[in-house]
């Protein structure tokens, strides 16, 4: 793989936020997903949270956004997301900026799951991120933020685009 581009054009094609904390719940942050395609024909996507705003949610899922398109040299597509302080399970369809959510997911939990499809010269593969077991650490505010979590399933998919492809035996 060669270097990665200095600088490379960026379509930011939707900004939703998917997940709208009511302002009572001090625990729960506003979830917002950024989608772009870059000059190259990558689509990549960027997470941003907020504990008060919605419009600093989607700001922050920008800036995630631009972050991965220049650290990332894949596509990728966030498939789903669940638990965390929101737990919930939501699912992101083909359809750009079309999402569900399913209702809370086995009871209450702090664990993250973030999962995605990532793909690279006609090679895809799955790839997720799980928070697991019970910490003090995943409890409150001290939790990974979800762009965390996502940086976690993009590290996995990197290392298994890099296995797949031809190969002499």
């Amino acid at each position: 793989m060669g270097g990665m581009p200095m600088s490379q054009g960026l379509d930011i094609r939707d900004v939703s936020v998917v997940y709208s904390a009511p302002m009572w719940r001090i625990t729960k942050k506003n979830i917002a997903v950024a989608t772009g395609v870059t000059d190259d024909g990558r689509q990549v996507q960027g997470i941003g949270t907020n504990r008060w705003s919605g419009d600093t949610a989607m700001d922050a899922a920008i800036e995630d956004l631009k972050q991965n398109v220049t650290e990332r040299d894949f596509s990728f597509r966030i498939v789903a997301f669940e638990g965390g302080y929101a737990n919930v399970r939501i699912e992101f369809l083909d359809e750009q900026g079309v999402y569900r959510t399913t209702g809370s997911t086995r009871g209450l939990t702090g664990n993250k799951r973030v999962e995605i499809n990532a793909s690279r010269d006609g090679r895809s593969v799955s790839a997720n991120n799980d928070e697991r077991g019970f910490s003090w650490d995943n409890v409150g505010f001290e939790r990974r933020d979800w762009s965390e979590m996502l940086e976690g399933a993009l590290d996995s998919a990197a290392s298994r685009l890099d296995r797949v492809g031809t190969t002499t035996v």
